[in-house]
């Protein structure tokens, strides 16, 4: 994760895609620690009706994800349809993916529950 730049990723969003579930959080601060990444959020919501696709969105408790340097393996993945490069995390044992996404990046609006 050495080799990658976190700046300007507060105020982005995070995604997490595992085999049956998919979440989408605003993020608040990123804080490099000793082994990863810390990322703190201002909310978090999982997707209803996924797989295979999100039906709608439910706020959880979650507050921070943290991202293991041991466990993830890292990559710039460039831009999506707009906005900057995103970041992506791939979990090597599960296939789990982690994208973080820049603040003019790809958005999901704060569900209201």
């Amino acid at each position: 994760m050495d080799e990658l730049d976190f700046q300007g990723f507060g105020g982005g969003q995070i995604e997490i895609q595992t085999a049956r579930n998919l979440y989408r959080g605003s993020i608040a601060q990123l804080t490099e620690i000793e082994g990863g990444l810390l990322v703190n959020l201002t909310w978090m919501a999982q997707a209803e009706g996924f797989p295979p696709f999100p039906k709608s969105w439910k706020k959880t408790d979650r507050t921070s994800v943290f991202i293991s340097q041991q466990a993830y393996q890292a990559s710039n993945i460039g831009p999506g349809s707009y906005g900057s490069d995103r970041l992506c995390f791939t979990l090597r044992t599960t296939g789990e993916i982690i994208v973080l996404f820049p603040p003019n990046g790809s958005r999901l609006e704060e569900p209201t529950s």
